[in-house]
C-alpha cells in the first residue's frame, strides 16, 4: 500500500520510475506492475481529499522470488545455481486484514516504517527504512490520528501494527 499520489500524476497518468524498496532486499521495479488507486483520489481533479489518498501496487510473488534470487518451480530440479524455492510459505510485504476495518485504536501503539529525508531534505534510500512509532490519539471511521514523528518524504508509508504474528497494515501516511 502507498498513497495515491505516489501512483499517479495531476492528471492521472501512472507515474513512470516507480519501484517497491525492501528492506534488507534489493528493489523492484514496479513500473509496469499492476496498481490499483482509490476511484474517489482519480475522479477528485482539484484539491484531492487525503481521505482518499491511498492505492497499492501488486507485486506477484513471481516476481519477488526472482528478485531474491530463488528460481522458478520449473527450473528447481536438477539445477545446481541459485537459491532453491522455499518448502514453506513466505510473508511477502505487510500483512492485510478486513476484520481490521472497524477496529478502534485509541491507546495502541502504532508503528510507521519508510524512508526518512536526510538532512536536505531528499529521501537517502541507501540509509535504510526507519521506523518511528507512537501512540493513537483518534481512531476514527476513515482516518487515524497519532503521535508519530513524521516528515516530508514518508507519504505512502505504511503504519502497521503487528497482528496475529504480521506487521498488518491498518492505514497510509
Amino acid at each position: 500500500m502507498t498513497a495515491a499520489h505516489n501512483l499517479v500524476d495531476a492528471n492521472n497518468n501512472p507515474s513512470q520510475n516507480l519501484s517497491v524498496e525492501r528492506h534488507g532486499k534489493g528493489a523492484i521495479d514496479a513500473t509496469g506492475l499492476q496498481r490499483h488507486v482509490c476511484p474517489a483520489y482519480n475522479q477528485s481533479r482539484k484539491g484531492r481529499d487525503s481521505d482518499n489518498d491511498n492505492g497499492v501496487i501488486i507485486v506477484p510473488e513471481e516476481i519477488q522470488n526472482v528478485a531474491d534470487g530463488l528460481r522458478p518451480p520449473s527450473q528447481s530440479s536438477g539445477a545446481t545455481e541459485g537459491k532453491s524455492r522455499p518448502t514453506e510459505k513466505r510473508q511477502l510485504g505487510f500483512g492485510f486484514s478486513l476484520a481490521l476495518s472497524e477496529s478502534n485504536f485509541h491507546g495502541e501503539r502504532l508503528e510507521l516504517t519508510g524512508y526518512y529525508p536526510d538532512k536536505s531534505g531528499k529521501n537517502n534510500m541507501s540509509e535504510g527504512v526507519r521506523s518511528s512509532n507512537g501512540e493513537c490519539f483518534r481512531s476514527a471511521k476513515n482516518s487515524l490520528e497519532y503521535g508519530i514523528d513524521t516528515e516530508p518524504g514518508v507519504s505512502g508509508s505504511p503504519v502497521w501494527i503487528p497482528y496475529r504474528g504480521h506487521e498488518t497494515v491498518i492505514a497510509v501516511q
